[in-house]
């Protein structure tokens, strides 16, 4: 009979867990459901995205891959940013290239690759 009140006492603690879990969900649902949702800067739900940050095995760091041309890295975080127009330009670069612009890009922030002889085009 001692064994039997031994395991009955396991039962009650073990159910006496589940209420206590069961309790601290029902609290938790209700203080979040009245709450309102509020995006964080890495929500991607919320509004468009407009940069990623990409750890980068060729340049051995970190950078920004920019969607918006007003993309603006926060301070205290020196990644280069490379926008998406630029993507067409890269593909052609060998490693070391992008080695170069990366390390102009750290130097001069928000300077831009551009197609050479792009910017001088044809005129009439």
């Amino acid at each position: 009979m001692g064994c039997e009140k031994s395991e009955l006492s396991e039962e009650r603690s073990e159910m006496d867990y589940l209420a206590i879990a069961k309790k601290a969900k029902s609290e938790f649902r209700k203080a979040h459901a009245a709450k309102p949702h509020v995006p964080t800067a890495s929500d991607i739900s919320e509004g468009p995205v407009v940069a990623v940050k990409i750890a980068s095995t060729v340049l051995g760091a970190d950078i920004w891959l920019a969607f918006r041309d007003d993309f603006k890295p926060d301070d205290g975080e020196p990644l280069a940013v490379f926008y998406a127009d630029e993507i067409s330009i890269l593909a052609r670069k060998t490693p070391d290239e992008l080695r170069q612009i990366h390390e102009a890009k750290l130097a001069f922030p928000r300077c831009r690759v551009v197609q050479e002889g792009a910017e001088g085009g044809a005129r009439k």
